[in-house]
Parts: structure tokens; sequence; C-alpha cells
């Protein structure tokens, strides 16, 4: 009796190492692969404090962060910041195309250099970056007038994209 006490205890600790060691390391296995479905927020105001909060607030149910704040973005300490906080929590994200003012040739080496540094310090979680982020945003936000007596939609749109300097 003892001896089949002993059999059916080594079969259970058996079992229960290997369903342990697997459910130990399943979420390792998924944080490594991204996943199918994007489904997170845009923080569009605020700085850093305000998108750890949230970021904390969201994650739990997340699995996207969207940097769309210029106070973040333009300025690389504030946005690697808040790159490691979100990565810390497993998030992965987007941001606005970070001001390093690349219309001068001599800081694109900067922007390269500092793209070098995202792609090592987060890897896939750093899903790219908005380019052309609302076009016309900041004429509309001003309340700028961009269209002036349009004689139709066609000439509308085509007042806006050439005062955007999309035309």
């Amino acid at each position: 009796m003892k001896h089949k006490c002993f059999c059916v205890l080594l079969v259970f600790l058996l079992l229960a190492t290997t369903f342990l060691n697997m459910g130990l390391s399943l979420p390792h296995a998924a944080a490594d692969s991204p996943p199918d479905v994007y489904v997170g927020v845009d923080i569009a105001y605020g700085d850093v404090g305000d998108a750890k909060a949230l970021i904390d607030q969201v994650s739990p149910y997340t699995n996207l962060i969207i940097i769309g704040s210029s106070k973040i973005s333009d300025n690389v300490a504030k946005l690697n910041e808040t790159f490691q906080y979100a990565y810390d929590k497993g998030l992965y994200f987007i941001s606005l195309t970070p001001n390093f003012n690349t219309t001068d040739p001599a800081n694109r080496t900067i922007w390269y250099t500092w793209f070098d540094y995202a792609r090592k310090e987060w890897g896939n979680h750093l899903l790219g970056f908005y380019v052309f982020d609302e076009i016309g945003g900041r004429q509309l936000d001003q309340n700028q007038t961009i269209v002036q007596n349009a004689n139709s939609y066609v000439d509308a749109a085509n007042q806006f994209e050439s005062r955007v300097g999309r035309g």
C-alpha cells in the first residue's frame, strides 16, 4: 500500500511540475510575439506624468499606446521615458514623429542614431511614427481661414490642399 501511495504521489508531483512550468512559461512566449490585434488609446494631451497615469489605468485591457502629445514627442528624454514605461508594462506603442529639426542635414544623424537606439531598446514594441498627422490640423485648431469663397467641393478641396502644402 505504501508503494502504491508513493507512486501516485510521485506521478502527481511530476504532473504538477510539468503544468506549473508550462503555465509559467506561457506569458514569456506570448510577450515575444506581437499580438494579432492591437487595441489601445491615444494620449493626445499632457506630459509624461499624465501618460504614465493613463498607461497604468488602461494597461490591464489594452496592448497599444499612441503618443499623440507633442509635449512628449518633441522632447527625446520624455519620449524615451514614456516608451520605456509602456514597454515595461508590456505595451506596444506608436508616436508622433520626434522633432529633431531634420530639415537641417546635420540633425539627420541625430534621428538615425536615436532610431537605432530605439530599435535595440524596444524592438518590435515600437510600431512606428505618424509622419503626416492631421494635415491642416493646426490651421483648423487655430481657426485660420484656409478655404475662401469656394465655388464647389472640388474647389474647396483644391484650396485646402494647396494651402497646407499637399497640393
